[in-house]
């Protein structure tokens, strides 16, 4: 009984490798299962290689990005305390050429 279900096992076992290999489009009568397993090892390390370098290049890219964005945030706030610094001038001389307007008027 051992022994039956065994070799019922192993049938099935060798019908799975041939299903993969041709899944992967390989003639089973040509291409060993150790091939077939061997190119699809070899495949996902390469594909893990790279995702994981796509992601370096993609975080390298958003740092770029974010480095280009800092001037140009800074450049903004540098514009925007000149303007501040500007009003209190500008003020300023209204108020300096309002007063002799009234001390002309006295």
């Amino acid at each position: 009984a051992d022994c039956v279900s065994n070799t019922r096992a192993c049938v099935n076992q060798g019908r799975n490798a041939d299903a993969l290999a041709l899944y992967f489009g390989e003639d089973p009568a040509r291409c060993p299962f150790e091939q077939v397993v061997t190119t699809l090892h070899n495949f996902v390390k390469l594909f893990t290689r790279s995702h994981e370098e796509n992601c370096k290049q993609l975080d390298l890219e958003k740092k770029k990005a974010q480095k280009e964005a800092e001037p140009e945030k800074a450049k903004g706030e540098s514009e925007n305390e000149k303007d501040e610094l500007s009003h209190p001038i500008k003020e300023l001389d209204i108020s300096l050429q309002s007063q002799p307007q009234t001390a002309s008027a006295k």
